[in-house]
């Protein structure tokens, strides 16, 4: 993997982490216990959905540009 796409690759990962906690974090607020049970479970989450889906993109990026 050259320089560029390792930038891109990264960049997806970081986008893609950003996302997932936007979106996830206000269901969580609404839910949260007093705890934060729900907040710990939801880092947990992202943290192990996040690098899945930016090898995901970065695989479906690298087809596109073997083509």
């Amino acid at each position: 993997m050259n320089a560029l796409q390792q930038t891109v690759c990264d960049t997806v990962y970081v986008i893609a982490a950003i996302l997932l906690i936007a979106l996830l974090f206000p269901f969580v607020i609404a839910r949260a216990q007093p705890d934060w049970q729900g907040f710990a479970l939801t880092c947990a989450a992202v943290a192990l959905v996040s690098p899945l889906l930016s090898r995901m993109l970065c695989w479906a990026c690298s087809r596109l540009g073997a083509r």
